[in-house]
C-alpha cells in the first residue's frame, strides 16, 4: 500500500509517463520513464494569420513536459477561434518529433502544428436594420467580401454600445444574423 501511494503521488506530480515496479530477489527496482520536455514549438501551414497569432492561443510552452491533453486543448482552442473569426472548415494537427541532446536522456521534443486554413464564409451583403446614424455604419470593420469574423463584430457592438450610451441612449439593442452571406 505504501508503493502505491508512492506511485501515485509520483503520477501526480505530472512528470513520469509511466512508472513500473519490480521486486526480484529482494531487490525492488522502480523504473520511470519520463514525459518529454517540449524544447521547440513551430506552426506551420498557416496562410492568414501569423505564427505568432497562434502562438497566443496555445496552451503549452517551451519548457513544459509533453501531455496529450495540452496538445488536444490547443487544438480546440485554435479551432474554436477559427470558427470566430469565418474560418469553420479548418484542420489542425500536431507531430511531435524528437530532438536528440546528448546531454539529457529525457527524450526531449519539438512540436510543429500543421494547420490547414481553408476558404473562410465571407460575407456577400451587409444590411442596417432599425435606427442607426451614419457614424455608426462608418465604424463598421467590415465590408462585403470579408471573412464573416465575428470577433470583430462583438468588438463593434462593444464600441457602439459605448458610443450610444455616450450619446444618452442608454439600454439600446444590437443584434446581428448571417445567413447565405448576408450580414
Amino acid at each position: 500500500s505504501e508503493i502505491n501511494r508512492g506511485i501515485k503521488r509520483l503520477f501526480l506530480k505530472n512528470i513520469f509517463e509511466d512508472i513500473l515496479i519490480e521486486y526480484k530477489d529482494h531487490t525492488l527496482k522502480v523504473h520511470v520513464k519520463e514525459k518529454p520536455i517540449i524544447k521547440e514549438i513551430e506552426i506551420s501551414g498557416n496562410e492568414h494569420f501569423s505564427d505568432q497569432f497562434y502562438k497566443k492561443l496555445l496552451k503549452i510552452k517551451k519548457g513544459d513536459r509533453l501531455t496529450e491533453l495540452s496538445l488536444r486543448k490547443t487544438k480546440e482552442n485554435i479551432e474554436t477561434e477559427l470558427t470566430k473569426r469565418g474560418y469553420s472548415a479548418n484542420s489542425v494537427n500536431w507531430q511531435i518529433i524528437p530532438v536528440h541532446n546528448t546531454t539529457d536522456a529525457t527524450g526531449d521534443v519539438r512540436i510543429v502544428f500543421l494547420i490547414k486554413e481553408r476558404e473562410p464564409e465571407r460575407i456577400r451583403h451587409i444590411k442596417f436594420e432599425g435606427v442607426s446614424d451614419e457614424h455608426i455604419r462608418n465604424i463598421f470593420p467590415l465590408i462585403p467580401g470579408d471573412p464573416f469574423d465575428r470577433v470583430e463584430i462583438e468588438n463593434f457592438i462593444t464600441k457602439t454600445k459605448k458610443y450610444l450610451k455616450d450619446k444618452g441612449l442608454i439600454g439600446s439593442e444590437i443584434n446581428y444574423t448571417c445567413k447565405d452571406g448576408e450580414l
